[in-house]
């Protein structure tokens, strides 16, 4: 779980929380051992309860990979206890 995400539309200022729920990329391009990997993330919008983003990795000689990554706007009580129940753990 991460704080909510700070750029973009104004929608995106809100204190609620969001977990990851997707991660989607398609690679299209190796890259050798040592070279340097940046990956980005351009938020698109909210759809429902979802934050939307495209993601790019690129290397030095250019994109190795894109996709998609939601994340859903959760209550951090209710997350932290379905959690520590899934794990075994006392509420």
């Amino acid at each position: 779980m991460v704080s909510p995400p700070t750029s973009g539309s104004s929608k995106m200022y809100s204190k609620e929380p969001s977990g990851g729920v997707l991660v989607n990329v398609t690679h299209t391009a190796a890259t050798p051992p040592g070279v340097r990997v940046r990956a980005t993330a351009r938020f698109l919008g909210q759809e429902e309860k979802f934050y939307a983003f495209e993601v790019v990795a690129l290397d030095e000689a250019g994109e190795i990979g894109r996709g998609a990554h939601r994340r859903a706007i959760v209550e951090s009580e209710r997350l932290v206890r379905g959690a520590r129940k899934r794990a075994g753990f006392a509420l």
